[in-house]
């Protein structure tokens, strides 16, 4: 029953993306959903990612990197078996990669490194952002809140 309830509000998320999206881009090769654009999302927004057979959701400002490549994976509804997280990563390792962040890079307070930056921008994965092991979207790093080197 927790599991229904569980799929019927994520159902009801997805359904609700739809009406957020502007043009959907033709449906995947891997699936009958369409793929979204996360520049028209808000980061706190759920989006669905799937394989083909399994499918989880994470904020849509938790993506650090999107190569257009991977864009297919990214849908309005759900498709196939709802699974968690770790476990959704754990059968996607070959082009899904989670990166672990600060609570403060998470607020806002800290950017991620630019090194740290360039080497994700130069691999071919979906890059999610992670704190505690589990999708976080990250807020935009504002100048009076920027941290002047403190812990």
């Amino acid at each position: 029953m927790k599991n229904l309830c569980l799929l019927l509000a994520v159902a009801g998320i997805a359904s609700a993306l739809t009406g957020l999206l502007p043009a959907a881009e033709p449906a995947s090769a891997a699936g009958d959903g369409a793929s979204i654009r996360l520049e028209s999302l808000t980061s706190s927004s759920p989006v669905i990612i799937h394989d083909g057979r399994n499918w989880t959701m994470v904020p849509a400002g938790a993506f650090i990197q999107l190569p257009d490549s991977l864009r297919h994976r990214l849908s309005t509804r759900p498709l196939g078996n709802l699974v968690s997280w770790k476990s959704f990563l754990e059968l996607n390792k070959a082009w899904l990669k989670a990166e672990e962040v600060s609570i403060r890079q998470v607020n806002g307070r800290d950017a991620l490194d630019s090194r740290r930056l360039r080497y994700l921008a130069s691999t071919p994965l979906m890059v999610i952002a992670t704190h505690d092991q589990q999708p976080a979207a990250l807020s935009p790093v504002e100048p009076s809140m920027a941290s002047s080197g403190r812990p």
